[in-house]
């Protein structure tokens, strides 16, 4: 698509932040350790239910097409269920009393798997009018930040979703290896964006800038692309090592 919206004489925006990394990062905080108890607490009854979840799921043996629905939309619950809880493991075994002056480090991610975690804990979020589509290939897993990148990609397909005014928009979600790095894009392909509205993109749009600084503290680049009645594309560059 980026290729299409330059040929249409798109305008093209690199975003570029100003620096908000004591919003970014965690250990700028000086009441994370005191919220480890209780995050540990919570994630410990999190997973009980969830294991809990998962053996009453086990005994279902009736035979009928609808149990085989319940059954699989349940199974994809508890692997999604999973997948966020180990996420936020990750983060909080990091935790500490003297969390606020120390570096919390990042941990080797599938971003595939923080993209479907993303889209599918935005389903109630999104407009009738817009459906997701996922577009994924094999990646190297990449040492980052899974809940600053989930919440860069929330923000972007929500900002997509307001721009798809009417029904029968879409928004592709794709991931990709380019050499030494991981682009994922995010594009709509009905709406875009007018030049007044490109122009003043980063001015009007503080989770955009966020975004950007999360990125460049990532040592990426996030851009975005767009033509009025063509649709909007986002690129994020995340780098391999």
């Amino acid at each position: 698509m980026r290729a299409e919206l330059e040929m249409t004489n798109a305008e093209t925006f690199p975003i570029s932040g100003t620096g908000l990394h004591d919003l970014v990062q965690f250990q700028s905080s000086e009441i994370i350790g005191e919220l480890k108890e209780p995050v540990d607490h919570a994630l410990a009854n999190m997973k009980r239910l969830n294991d809990r979840f998962a053996e009453i799921v086990a005994r279902i043996s009736d035979d009928s097409p609808e149990s085989h629905r319940l059954l699989a939309d349940s199974l994809h619950l508890i692997d999604e269920t999973t997948l966020g809880l180990t996420l936020i493991s990750q983060i909080t075994s990091q935790l500490g009393p003297d969390a606020a002056s120390q570096v919390i480090p990042w941990q080797k991610v599938d971003l595939n798997s923080v993209i479907m975690l993303t889209v599918t804990s935005m389903d109630d979020q999104l407009s009738e009018a817009c459906e997701v589509d996922l577009n994924l290939t094999d990646l190297p897993e990449v040492e980052c930040d899974a809940g600053a990148i989930q919440w860069v990609l929330e923000s972007i397909i929500f900002f997509l979703n307001q721009h798809i005014g009417s029904p029968g928009g879409h928004i592709t979600v794709a991931a990709q290896r380019l050499g030494q790095f991981v682009m994922i894009s995010a594009e709509e392909n009905k709406s875009g964006l007018s030049q007044d509205i490109m122009s003043s993109l980063m001015i009007a749009n503080e989770d955009l800038l966020e975004c950007s600084t999360i990125i460049e503290h990532h040592n990426g680049q996030l851009d975005v692309y767009s033509s009025p009645n063509d649709g909007t594309c986002f690129e994020l560059m995340l780098p391999l090592g």
